[in-house]
């Protein structure tokens, strides 16, 4: 079987790569070849008949696009795991929200079948017309790990996307709190970009490729807050998996989003306001028992639901079935 996946970035882009990048040598040791191309890029139509299905993953492409694409396709698949027809930060005009419906109707109209990272996003896809099918995110346990943490201070993590960085800078009164009252903390910011913030003691540590695992094992405690917004709780954020596989205790804001994603409380704690943000850590902080019981939680947890092989597993049915 050859797939041809229609990718919304490069293998540097986390949602081209876990939606689809990184099963490419579970997929050859079974018989299937996977070749990728942007998808905004792509215009070799009359190629298309030389595969057995297309995943197009995330783009909206145009109308005319998406019909070539169709038209030449055995099977066409998309792909979402966030959702793109809203923006993130900005409301889009009444015009734009209109065409950009009218692009993901017809997506789902031509495509066999969607798959999405939850159920949020497979209620649009329903909206849409499209007939979805829940693919969760997924980590290779191989990559992703426990080590046990020998630092000489707890550290704090965060680890995310530069454009996610607004979304540490709400809650950095909590921590700025937290790390005064605790002499032997610190807080790790791995990213593709220094934040600037001025008003708080931090380590930064650049994002390079193929490093993300290692910096994250290293974290005691990890960060995810995210904004309560109708484009943020169709996220399925990828640093929540990583923190559970690396058997990082969470500490999350108290979103759809998280709830749907960590689920378990075990190895959660959800917090609404600064109060509740620097309240969490200090328990995680003073309770070392506690935090090695829910790492334990959360790598089970991963490994029944989120691995690899699992999300695979899941991908090579449906290409079948489809």
């Amino acid at each position: 079987m050859k797939i041809l996946a229609l990718t919304f970035g490069d293998e540097n882009c986390a949602s081209s790569y876990y939606r689809i990048l990184q099963f490419r040598d579970l997929l050859r040791d079974i018989g299937i070849q996977l070749t990728d191309f942007p998808a905004k890029e792509f215009d070799d139509f009359d190629s298309i008949k030389n595969f057995d299905c297309v995943f197009l993953q995330k783009t909206i492409l145009s109308t005319s696009k998406v019909r070539r694409i169709a038209k030449s396709a055995k099977r066409l698949i998309y792909d979402a795991d966030d959702r793109m027809w809203l923006s993130p930060f900005k409301k889009h005009s009444f015009i734009t929200q209109m065409r950009i419906n009218y692009r993901m109707r017809n997506i789902a109209k031509l495509s066999s079948l969607c798959t999405v990272a939850n159920e949020t996003i497979a209620e649009d896809i329903r909206m849409f017309g499209g007939k979805p099918r829940v693919v969760p995110m997924t980590l290779d346990a191989n990559i992703w790990y426990p080590e046990k943490k020998e630092n000489e201070q707890i550290i704090i993590g965060w680890t995310g996307a530069p454009h996610n960085l607004p979304y540490l800078e709400e809650i950095i009164p909590a921590l700025k709190e937290v790390l005064d009252t605790h002499e032997s903390t610190k807080l790790v910011i791995h990213c593709g970009k220094k934040p600037n913030f001025t008003d708080i003691d931090y380590e930064y540590i650049p994002y390079v490729p193929g490093e993300e695992p290692k910096i994250v094992r290293s974290f005691d405690i990890g960060l995810l807050p995210l904004p309560n917004d109708p484009f943020s709780n169709g996220k399925s954020p990828i640093k929540a998996l990583q923190y559970k596989a690396t058997s990082s205790p969470i500490v999350c804001s108290d979103t759809p989003a998280t709830r749907k994603l960590v689920r378990n409380e075990d190895f959660a704690n959800y917090s609404n306001n600064q109060s509740t943000w620097s309240d969490n850590l200090n328990f995680l902080i003073k309770d070392s028992a506690y935090r090695n019981k829910i790492s334990l939680s959360a790598k089970s947890y991963f490994l029944h639901h989120h691995s690899s092989t699992m999300g695979c597993r899941q991908l090579i049915h449906l290409f079948k079935k489809v």
